[in-house]
């Protein structure tokens, strides 16, 4: 099941602006940067990985958003999510610039 409701890649929206702004996150967009972002769970285990319907990447979700999960649905564990679609409303994006030679 893939996340077909966006036009374009979210994730590559979202990376090639951080990019271009030299890794600044204050250099995105608003579009981009106050966005919500849909997302298949492609794995819950042992690591998430989620995709926007082009692209898997990597998530990690700290523990205030375990817990807020936990409140709000207390009868789903999250490795459950595996295949659901979720919508993360809060999020932050770390890159590292590295020397490719």
């Amino acid at each position: 099941m893939a996340v077909a409701t966006q036009a374009v890649s979210a994730f590559k929206q979202l990376f090639t602006q951080m990019i271009e702004a030299g890794g600044d996150a204050k250099g995105l967009s608003k579009a981009v940067s106050g966005n919500q972002i849909k997302v298949q769970v492609k794995e819950s285990t042992p690591h998430f990985l989620v995709s926007d319907g082009y692209f898997f990447v990597p998530a990690y979700f700290t523990a205030e958003a375990v817990a807020q999960f936990r409140t709000r649905s207390p009868n789903i564990s999250i490795e459950a999510l595996a295949g659901k679609i979720i919508q993360i409303q809060k999020w932050n994006l770390e890159m590292r610039r590295v020397d490719s030679n």
